[in-house]
């Protein structure tokens, strides 16, 4: 295209997409639903390495609840459908909130998702699973069929939810002649390169300023972002005025943040005769008010706080922790991409969850400081100072109270200053407190509370964090707390390793309450080593192993199932050193036939050698004999390294051969793949 050609479309696009007209979108973020959370709760605890991605938990969960939870809303139907179901996710979670059969319906086959193994509990109807061929899926054409089924059914469609997120895929010639007409009659200026030229916009508001230099509008879009989103209520509206053409009411709500998703509005419609139930929430909502923000270092890897809410949502999901939400989709000012924003009922709940988070090993490596916030005040620093005086009097006439004394924490940090300029110094200690003052600035008001410092203590958290355990075990620890249903029925834990590591012992007996021991694959002379036929040896630290038979002997009475492994190597070859010593240890009793390895890896940097890596090693642990593999981006994983899970099971793999860190597979079939 020249370039002359190039400015007339530019001419005649920019100044149509400017003044085109759109309806207003709904903002409805999510509001914390029990019945909702249990029900995902319940979808997850099923998932696998190939159904739910830990590392994007926060973004899955807030979509899924939060579309859920406004389905719901406006959901009274006794049938569930979901069209390009993936996984099931969405729609189990529905389905088993409303008590109302699902019928997922994707393209793939999925043969090994989760729903192979789906219980019916809360069901009306048995499970059924069908295989069949869908032809015409083309890009939108999804939501075009879901179009013409609502129409179709018409005052027999209860509700329909559309989650477009295609936009930036869309082809002229692809498009329904309903769009074709609606955007003629709209006084769209063209064609086929004039629709190319919207998409390029589109593209822009998501590339930002580092988008590709051939995308035409670079260079004539300074407002790029606003006009980029825009073109996509435009492709929405068009499809919104197809349902209206047909009775249906139609509203497009904004479910979740740009952060989280930049497809982020949902499109619903519903019969002529309903009405939408579309409710929209603050931090001043009266529903719930007690919140703490968690912050990590701004420095940090970009995956962190994804896998800190991760870590959040998995001890949300075990019920251990008090807490009722989890976002990053938050209204206080200052907050960048580093903060996480929980919610809690009451002020008794956040009490227990900041009692929880100060003990937390594992969250004092990488949460630097977390501000509770309880009470409201109006966006005026007058009513702040005045209700902070009001708060430390009542906090100073309690019995055998010394003068209290204040500590600020502030979101911004900025409004520290302000808020100490405005206060009487006397109030005023940064180390010898009694309390805390933690203030946010929500814009429209001020959220606060005062603690006292055997609650929250800035000083203390910060040394906590100075005198930290080692990441070896710590990652022991968080794979054990946080999937507890993986090592259900586990009766020894042993750690293989092949470094030094101080207090390895203690922490040992500390991260599980199973009998544990270390075990060495290399046998000094003893008691013990003789228990066992090969060269392998258990130092038992906690529980009963063994027991003397008399003239008999020593008889070993546990075997470990749960194997921790800390050696120097990271690599694929590490896998390959633990076949080998399940192979040596299979003679022995040392180690059960059946058991679950936790093991460190390392892999790329950049997002694109990740996947490949995930790919191959997933296959080479599985190539190897091992089954039931899951590779998991942990806390305290470094940004290159990935924590493996995976389970071995019966005798050794006769078809396997080592040749140093070389594996040889024979002709014959694995019995983990073979059908």
């Amino acid at each position: 295209m020249s370039k002359e050609r190039r400015d007339e479309l530019i001419q005649a696009v920019l100044p149509w997409l400017k003044q085109c007209e759109v309806r207003p979108v709904h903002c409805s973020r999510y509001e914390p639903n029990e019945a909702v959370s249990t029900a995902l709760n319940t979808v997850i605890s099923r998932s696998t390495r190939a159904t739910f991605q830990e590392a994007k938990a926060l973004k899955h969960r807030n979509q899924i609840e939060s579309m859920a939870s406004l389905c719901l809303q406006n959901f009274t139907g006794d049938l569930v459908v979901e069209l390009g179901a993936g996984q099931g996710i969405l729609g189990q979670t529905i389905s088993l909130a409303s008590k109302c059969p699902l019928v997922a319906i994707d393209r793939r086959g999925n043969t090994d998702a989760f729903d192979t193994h789906l219980d019916d509990t809360g069901l009306t109807t048995e499970t059924h699973r069908i295989q069949a061929e869908i032809a015409n899926f083309t890009e939108d054409s999804c939501q075009n069929e879901a179009l013409s089924l609502a129409m179709k059914l018409g005052e027999k469609l209860d509700l329909l939810c559309l989650a477009p997120c295609c936009h930036v895929t869309m082809k002229w010639d692809q498009l329904c002649a309903d769009t074709k007409k609606w955007l003629a009659e709209a006084g769209f200026p063209g064609g086929m390169q004039e629709f190319d030229l919207l998409i390029d916009a589109l593209r822009l508001a998501r590339g930002g300023p580092n988008a590709c230099i051939r995308w035409h509008l670079r260079d004539a879009m300074h407002d790029d972002v606003e006009l980029g989103h825009k073109v996509r209520c435009i492709l929405d509206e068009a499809r919104l005025a197809r349902l209206e053409s047909h009775g249906f009411r139609v509203a497009a709500v904004e479910y979740c943040s740009k952060d989280i998703s930049p497809d982020n509005v949902l499109l619903l419609a519903v019969p002529p005769t309903s009405s939408f139930n579309i409710s929209s929430s603050s931090l001043g909502s009266n529903t719930w008010k007690f919140h703490l923000l968690v912050e990590v270092d701004p420095a940090a890897s970009s995956s962190l706080i994804e896998r800190l809410a991760a870590y959040f949502l998995a001890l949300k999901a075990s019920e251990e922790w008090p807490l009722l939400s989890v976002t990053m989709d938050s209204p206080i000012g200052g907050c960048a991409k580093n903060t996480l924003f929980c919610t809690t009922e009451d002020l008794e709940r956040l009490h227990q969850l900041m009692r929880q988070l100060a003990k937390d090993v594992i969250l004092q490596r990488v949460v630097t400081r977390f501000l509770p916030l309880s009470e409201r005040v109006e966006h005026d620093m007058t009513k702040l100072t005045t209700a902070v005086f009001d708060r430390m009097a009542s906090a100073s006439a309690e019995p055998h109270c010394k003068a209290s004394t204040l500590r600020i924490l502030a979101k911004p940090r900025n409004l520290e200053r302000t808020i100490c300029e405005l206060l009487p110094q006397e109030l005023l200690s940064p180390t010898h407190f009694s309390h805390v003052l933690t203030v946010a600035d929500a814009c429209d008001a001020f959220y606060f509370s005062i603690s006292p410092r055997q609650r929250l203590d800035p000083a203390a958290w910060s040394e906590a964090c100075k005198v930290q355990d080692e990441r070896a075990l710590l990652r022991f620890q968080e794979v054990l707390s946080r999937w507890p249903r993986r090592f259900k029925g586990k009766t020894a834990a042993a750690l293989w390793t092949d470094l030094v590591r101080p207090k390895t012992e203690s922490f040992l007996q500390q991260c599980c309450d199973l009998p544990v021991a270390t075990i060495t694959s290399q046998c000094t002379s003893g008691w013990v080593g003789a228990a066992d036929p090969v060269d392998v040896k258990l130092n038992p630290l906690r529980g009963n192993w063994f027991r003397s038979n008399g003239a008999q002997g020593v008889h070993q009475t546990l075997a470990v199932d749960l194997l921790l492994v800390d050696i120097g190597s990271t690599e694929k070859e590490a896998v390959v050193a633990l076949r080998h010593f399940i192979e040596k240890s299979s003679g022995s009793t040392a180690l059960a036939a059946d058991g679950t390895a936790i093991l460190r890896l390392r892999c790329g940097r950049r997002p694109n050698a990740v996947k490949k890596w995930l790919r191959e090693t997933v296959k080479h642990i599985e190539d190897l004999g091992f089954c039931r593999v899951e590779l998991l981006h942990l806390l305290v994983d470094r940004e290159n390294e990935r924590t493996a899970v995976f389970d071995w099971t019966g005798a050794p793999l006769p078809q396997y051969r080592f040749d140093g860190y070389n594996v040889q597979k024979e002709d014959c079939l694995c019995p983990h793949t073979a059908n």
